[in-house]
């Protein structure tokens, strides 16, 4: 019955292939992309779009009110003999600067990055001359502590009540001029501090805000990101 058998294994159709099974590990491909989740840095799909993300969370401009809190601790009142207890004193100094990424930048750092420089030169001759008043007011200042530092070994010299006399109205002439040199010297300085670091002293009310976001949108095109890339790194930022 052998060839009978083999005949009917000749004369037989053949059998289907076996259908493919999938194998275990999926072969190397691009995957799809995550849907955007609120609040998180957008999923980038290749190098190009991860390094035009980074690109953009560096160097895009935000205004941001950073509120800075401290604390000191005093003894008190005890006067004198006497019980004493220590009073718990908190600070808080509200603030608004600029940003670039996570950095925080100056506003003629700021000006230069929006690409108007002749308002940046204009600003840095008004820090420029109020620093060198108050260099001036403070050299004048330490010009009067040293005359007050004369006139009191002259006074503790003198003689006849003539030198006497003479070395008192130095020294407080000195300690005068002293005293307007330092102090007048602060505002200037401060007024320098000011015009650096506070985009109020500069800009007008939104006017900051408008011209980042201008710079932002324009960042953002160039760098072919989507508007909803752009509102997830800004999202990430503010948190």
């Amino acid at each position: 019955m052998w060839w009978m058998a083999t005949a009917w294994a000749e004369d037989a159709e053949p059998a289907p292939p076996a259908p493919e099974r999938p194998l275990a590990i999926p072969a190397p491909g691009r995957p799809p992309p995550m849907p955007p989740v609120e609040g998180r840095a957008p999923q980038v799909s290749d190098a190009y779009d991860l390094r035009a993300v980074r690109e953009y969370r560096e160097h895009h401009l935000t205004v941001r009110t950073i509120t800075e809190t401290w604390y000191t601790t005093t003894w008190g009142p005890g006067w004198g003999w006497g019980p004493a207890w220590p009073q718990t004193w908190v600070h808080r100094d509200q603030r608004v600067l600029l940003f670039e990424g996570n950095r925080v930048i100056d506003v003629p750092t700021a000006l230069s990055t929006l690409g108007d420089v002749p308002a940046q030169q204009q600003l840095l001759r008004r820090i420029s001359n109020h620093r060198n008043a108050a260099t001036a007011l403070t050299a004048v200042g330490f010009t009067g502590m040293a005359a007050t530092l004369v006139g009191l070994v002259g006074f503790d010299e003198a003689r006849t009540l003539e030198q006497a006399q003479t070395w008192s109205l130095v020294s407080g002439t000195g300690a005068v001029v002293m005293l307007g040199g330092m102090i007048g010297g602060a505002f200037p300085a401060a007024r320098a501090r000011t015009l650096l670091m506070d985009p109020m002293a500069t800009f007008e009310a939104g006017e900051a805000e408008r011209r980042f976001r201008e710079h932002d949108d324009q960042l953002a095109a160039a760098l072919g990101l989507s508007p909803a890339q752009v509102d997830a790194i800004e999202a990430e930022g503010r948190r």
